[in-house]
């Protein structure tokens, strides 16, 4: 229980949206109570329990939301799987052989780890990352294929149910870190970066004119940081007065509530709350995070795969130039 603990407090930071697998995870090997069984199923009324509901507006739709456990196709098993069969004669070449000769490109992405990838049964999965892959597929004149991962209860089990097994050619949506024993694990080799990702400056308020952290230090403000992130480790270390929160969510909240007129929020969670809350708070427009803060963000290839690694290396420089 205490390592599923520690689990559950480091793979939520990076994905907020993981707890629902986790509670079903425990529902599995008998932790928590199963629900009873009822031929009348009732549905329960949705409760807004983080931040303010945004105000009704008839022509703002909300991009649908991937629900997995009451989705009928995941629940039966049609997940983390090949999507087409591969022929006999190219199951032995190396990946962009295969790729050229299929005309297809496939990768896995995470399910969940917006705004660089997400999936949903109605529309079209929208993401940094799938604007990316489709663009490189149009110019090849290739189809593109997704294989959706859950990387929620770690990156080690997401290698091991899709790239491992040869569902994908590459793995989309990580960060590069020397840290990172999956990666090496599972003999994956990362590509040249082709975006930066961090933690930014988020300020309302009584900071709304503070534009670095020392500034925060020296007027004795207030700062809200993600709990068991990098930033906290920093502001216990420079002596700031601070309060921890869990999860992106958390801090949004935090902010909304005027807990803390400052933030150190992580730039993918700017998306979330632009797309799920009404905020007001601004982003220091000229904030550099310091290393330790910022990473550089990345795609993992098998090692074996050199030429296909080098082939995403090209394609990514050139849509940087």
């Amino acid at each position: 229980l205490s390592t599923l603990g520690e689990s559950i407090n480091r793979d939520t930071s990076r994905h907020p949206y993981r707890f629902v697998h986790l509670v079903a995870l425990l529902m599995v090997v008998g932790l928590m109570p199963k629900p009873a069984q009822s031929a009348d199923v009732q549905e329960l009324e949705t409760e807004t329990v983080i931040g303010k509901k945004q105000k009704w507006d008839p022509k703002k739709t909300h991009p649908e939301v991937f629900d997995p456990v009451n989705n009928e196709r995941w629940r039966a098993g049609f997940r983390e799987s090949f999507t087409t069969e591969i022929p006999e004669e190219l199951k032995t070449v190396d990946a962009l052989t295969r790729i050229r000769a299929m005309k297809r490109i496939v990768a896995c992405a995470d399910g969940w780890y917006y705004p660089f990838s997400r999936t949903a049964p109605k529309s079209e999965a929208p993401g940094i990352d799938i604007d990316i892959l489709r663009d490189i597929a149009k110019r090849h004149e290739w189809k593109l294929d997704i294989v959706w991962a859950n990387s929620g209860i770690s990156l080690g089990y997401a290698f091991s149910a899709t790239i491992d097994k040869g569902y994908c050619d590459f793995f989309v949506g990580l960060v590069h870190s020397d840290e990172n024993d999956d990666v090496r694990d599972h003999h994956l080799v990362y590509t040249k970066p082709y975006v930066g990702v961090g933690f930014v400056l988020a300020v309302q308020g009584k900071a709304s004119k503070v534009k670095t952290l020392a500034e925060i230090k020296e007027k004795k403000l207030k700062v809200g940081v993600p709990m068991l992130s990098p930033m906290e480790e920093y502001v216990r270390n420079n002596k700031m007065e601070y309060e921890l929160y869990s999860q992106s969510h958390g801090l949004i909240d935090g902010m909304i509530k005027r807990e803390v007129d400052a933030a150190m929020m992580w730039s993918g969670a700017l998306a979330v709350a632009k797309n799920d809350f009404d905020v007001e708070f601004d982003v220091v427009s000229d904030f550099v995070p310091q290393p330790g803060q910022r990473w550089n963000g990345v795609w993992v290839v098998k090692e074996k795969e050199i030429q296909l690694k080098a082939f995403l290396d090209d394609e990514l420089q050139t849509m940087l130039k």
